[in-house]
């Protein structure tokens, strides 16, 4: 039995033994090739949406959960809204320096964490987001 190193699996993008039969008796079948390019766009495409997005949203995961829908509405706002212009841009870039020094802040005080979360929560539904 012949080996495949994982080098030509991994240019492959298949299955090993997927990988194993092509090797032995050729990948000459259209509906395989076009199978596997559908698959292969369809990650490219996963990839390339995933990496723009910053998973980044230091106050609001420190007081909703960075799972929360507050904090991916705030994403999203981010993403889709204020990265498209300059002055948003400059403000996120503001945000990531000075944020985590109001995180340990946040921690020590239970009044003003609760008043924070009361006020940004309010501004994402006010703001529809």
């Amino acid at each position: 039995m012949k080996k495949i190193s994982v080098t030509a699996l991994a240019k492959l993008g298949k299955c090993e033994r997927q990988a194993y039969l092509d090797y032995f008796y050729g990948d000459d079948h259209c509906a395989v090739r076009a199978a596997a390019q559908r698959g292969s766009s369809a990650h490219e495409e996963f990839a390339r949406r995933i990496a723009g997005q910053d998973r980044r949203c230091f106050i609001a995961s420190a007081l909703f959960g960075a799972a929360a829908w507050q904090a991916e509405a705030l994403r999203r706002w981010r993403d889709e809204w204020l990265l498209r212009f300059y002055l948003g841009r400059y403000l996120v870039k503001w945000y990531y320096r000075f944020s985590p020094r109001v995180l340990p802040l946040l921690e020590q005080s239970g009044w003003l964490r609760r008043s924070c979360a009361t006020v940004l929560e309010y501004w994402i539904r006010a703001a529809r987001l």
